[in-house]
């Protein structure tokens, strides 16, 4: 990920740089610029000026659709809000973002896409394990792992996380950290 003058409004531009494996993380108050750095990059709100490279292309003018394709995901800091439909399922709330995985001609493949859930539940650890548990009967932490989970089934190759442990315990916390 390279940022290249980045505007956020007023502020100085910013410009970063991020390689492959890397983790940056911004300590921050409410009204830093923050946010809007997480924004731009995911295309929640645009950067006013600058360039935004990820994977050797310009992603400066793409919209957040075209960014979650190329592979750059938002995790927020609100699961329930941001994140996810609580009312769905584990299941159905990682197919929000990976329809074309699990279908063929319109038709769901109902057996691959429920161990495929499966697989995501049992790496993040997702409590309860069943794919067909609503969310909203979940945890914070669970909710927020949901969200991790429906962004790795789509190939995310950059998450971008706005305070991921918010409102989540102790132990949830070591475990998206």
């Amino acid at each position: 990920l390279k940022l290249q003058n980045v505007s956020l409004g007023g502020d100085k531009p910013i410009t970063l740089s991020l390689g492959a494996g890397e983790i940056l993380g911004f300590p921050s108050l409410l009204g830093s610029g923050v946010v809007e750095i997480l924004d731009g990059t995911s295309g929640r709100n645009p950067f006013r000026s600058g360039k935004l490279e990820f994977n050797g292309f310009n992603h400066t003018k793409t919209n957040i659709s075209q960014k979650i394709k190329a592979g750059i995901c938002l995790v927020p800091g609100d699961a329930t809000l941001e994140g996810l439909i609580p009312k769905l399922t584990i299941q159905e709330n990682i197919l929000l973002s990976n329809r074309d995985k699990f279908t063929k001609f319109g038709v769901f493949r109902g057996s691959n896409l429920r161990s495929f859930c499966q697989e995501l539940i049992s790496l993040l650890d997702i409590r309860p394990n069943n794919p067909s548990t609503v969310v909203e009967y979940l945890s914070g932490g669970n909710r927020q792992k949901v969200v991790i989970a429906k962004w790795i089934a789509a190939g995310a190759k950059l998450m971008v996380m706005d305070d991921p442990t918010k409102g989540v315990d102790v132990g949830a916390k070591i475990e998206i950290y």
